[in-house]
């Protein structure tokens, strides 16, 4: 049988490569399309790798730790902001860099504003939209956006996101959406009273 990791999951594919329908050309898009048909979705941003030996499995989990190294290192700032208002839920400084989460706060919801607006063509946009997320520049920074139901999470990076980052923030917002849901709309509550 034929062993595939598939973003940290191990999926068995069911054939041996000598007894491939498919006589072992197409492997990875033959895995997509099984798991399409089995009702998962998912984007670019999918890693399949083929394990067919101990020591490739270790490999392919030695990356795995070292990108999660650099994953860590590279980010400077997080905020997390209201996204309705802006305002600042919580401001996390990982580095020494000093940035006005006020500041950049007011920036980046004019600039998300300007590029939703109906008059601007999304070729003009400074934004990138991909897999939900926004990314930009400020500074010397890349900034990664990511929009859930109350709030929106923001990173700021010296260098631009790995997949697998940009996996862990969505896993995280969903997870911190979902634990601090009742305060959250407090919160939009409170500011909407404050209008």
């Amino acid at each position: 049988m034929v062993f595939f990791r598939i973003n940290g999951l191990g999926y068995n594919c069911g054939y041996s490569k000598k007894k491939c329908p498919t006589n072992a050309l197409g492997c990875i898009a033959c895995i997509k399309n099984r798991l399409k048909e089995m009702g998962f979705e998912f984007n670019s941003s999918i890693d399949i790798f083929e394990v067919d030996s101990n020591e490739k499995q270790l490999k392919l989990e030695q990356e795995l730790i070292w990108q999660k190294f650099l994953d860590v290192i590279n980010i400077k700032h997080i905020i997390i902001m209201d996204k309705i208002s802006g305002l600042t839920v919580l401001n996390y400084p990982v580095s020494g860099v000093d940035i006005d989460p006020n500041l950049l706060s007011g920036f980046i919801q004019a600039n998300i504003a300007f590029s939703e607006s109906e008059k601007v063509s999304s070729k003009g946009s400074t934004f990138l939209f991909e897999y939900q997320f926004y990314e930009f520049q400020y500074k010397n920074f890349n900034i990664i956006l990511k929009d859930g139901d109350f709030i929106r999470v923001c990173l700021i990076l010296d260098h631009k996101p790995s997949n697998k980052m940009k996996n862990k923030t969505f896993q995280f917002l969903e997870s911190f959406e979902k634990k601090y849901h009742n305060d959250l709309i407090e919160f939009q509550f409170l500011y909407s009273d404050l209008d």
